[in-house]
């Protein structure tokens, strides 16, 4: 099947790259604001968590290319990290829910521990979701056009 002289596939692959860009680009736009005015961490203490996370989103797609070469291929890799990427997410969502710890009701969560350690297992899990799927996307693009295309 072709649309406007592309295989269709392609327009599902540009759709979930978008959605997946999107979603990180947003959430990392507001990463520092959370850390600051949610954490209650200082500024240099928020900056270098920032940092470390988006070089972690750098460095994963050795893994993710490691993962799809050797294991699981382009495909799986994709669908498999998004899943990740996914929970990751969710996450991070519900990491920043004041009420969860918030028993006394005042505004403040009260064991701020618990949001703290979601919010990095969703930033771990975002990283490598992220970065996995990054070497396996463009090259899975590319598998679905023929010679002559």
């Amino acid at each position: 099947l072709s649309c406007f002289g592309y295989p269709l596939s392609i327009f599902f692959i540009v759709i979930n790259e978008f959605c997946e860009r999107f979603s990180y680009y947003g959430m990392r736009a507001v990463l520092v604001l959370y850390f600051k005015y949610f954490l209650r961490w200082d500024d240099n203490f928020s900056t270098a968590i920032y940092h470390t996370f988006v070089a972690l989103c750098y460095l994963t797609p050795i893994l993710g290319a490691l993962i799809a070469d050797s294991w699981l291929g382009k495909f799986k890799t994709i669908v498999s990290l998004s899943i990740v990427y996914t929970i990751g997410q969710a996450v991070m969502a519900v990491s920043s829910i004041n009420d969860m710890t918030d028993q006394n009701r005042d505004g403040n969560p009260d064991n701020i521990a618990v949001h703290i350690g979601l919010s990095m297992t969703g930033l771990i899990l975002i990283a490598l979701g992220t970065g996995g799927i990054k070497p396996c996307v463009s090259a899975f693009g590319g598998d679905q056009f023929e010679e002559h295309q």
